[in-house]
């Protein structure tokens, strides 16, 4: 059930992206930081989910043995999540 509310999200965001680049009106003067729309509420839904979820449980481990964690680091790319840039 969490993989699948993350690649509903997912999807979400990147409609959102393709949409907010396809149209000229939009601007980063548009964002309030203080009102949110509800793609990037649940954009952050889904970050926290996946911090909570996937991040913590193995954070201690890898960072006591000084180790990258590859895997983790593919979920993210599946889900959009790396180099992205939300205002």
């Amino acid at each position: 059930m969490f993989v699948s509310r993350l690649r509903q999200a997912h999807t979400a965001s990147r409609r959102l992206f393709s949409t907010a680049t396809a149209s000229s009106t939009a601007t980063l003067t548009d964002f309030n930081a203080f009102n949110p729309t509800e793609e990037h509420k649940g954009l952050r839904e889904m970050v926290r989910s996946f911090a909570e979820n996937e991040v913590e449980p193995q954070a201690l481990e890898y960072n006591r043995a000084e180790k990258f964690n590859i895997p983790l680091f593919r979920k993210l790319g599946d889900l959009g999540l790396l180099g992205i840039t939300v205002p």
